[in-house]
């Protein structure tokens, strides 16, 4: 806030939202064969949850295998290398949040 003798100017140090266009990512019509990756963000029930989908999926789609991994911490992001190692090893991800 700026003060002078005559007035208060209140000083807004914020921008507003930066819109950007992400396209979506193309579904798969058969999940048959592929290797899924379940990433568990370390948040209580969260792998319960996963080891439910992998089970319904495993169930539902022929030859499908599960990659697993887990963030470090709840707080955080997952890592560049455990986003960089589910990209090389997986055709698609699924993350979960657990509580």
């Amino acid at each position: 806030m700026v003060t002078t003798a005559s007035a208060i100017y209140v000083l807004d140090p914020t921008s507003g939202p930066v819109q950007r266009e992400t396209p979506i990512a193309p579904g798969m019509d058969d999940l048959s064969g592929k290797r899924i990756g379940l990433l568990h963000n370390n948040k209580r029930g969260g792998q319960e949850f996963l080891d439910f989908v992998a089970e319904l999926l495993a169930e539902r789609f022929d030859g499908v295998e599960f990659v697993r991994s887990r963030k470090l911490d709840v707080s955080s992001p997952a890592s560049a290398a455990i986003l960089d190692d589910l990209v090389d090893k997986t055709d698609l991800v699924i993350t979960a949040i657990g509580d």
